[in-house]
């Protein structure tokens, strides 16, 4: 029996896509398994006819390295911040 290494997890309104995790155990990253999910997710939302998903990520996270490496575009140039006290 297979064991579970990592999933994607995404939803959709009639209008937009999110993608609201990609997860792989932290043994079996940088083996190509997130990209396979990511990849099979953007060909199902192509069989549907969506034509793009828009996310946040941290600029400085692998996160971020990741969709831009896929070809994802970064919009802004700004950053969400938080204030703790």
């Amino acid at each position: 029996m297979g064991a579970i290494l990592g999933y994607i997890r995404t939803y959709d309104t009639s209008q937009t896509f999110y993608i609201e995790h990609l997860f792989v155990l932290p043994d079996y990253r940088r083996q190509g398994i997130a990209t396979k999910l990511y990849l099979k997710a953007i060909e199902e939302l192509k069989a549907k006819g969506v034509k793009g998903s828009f996310f946040t990520t941290l600029r400085n996270s692998s996160a971020y390295n990741f969709y831009t490496k896929h070809g994802a575009i970064d919009l802004t140039n700004s950053s969400v911040m938080f204030h703790p006290f």
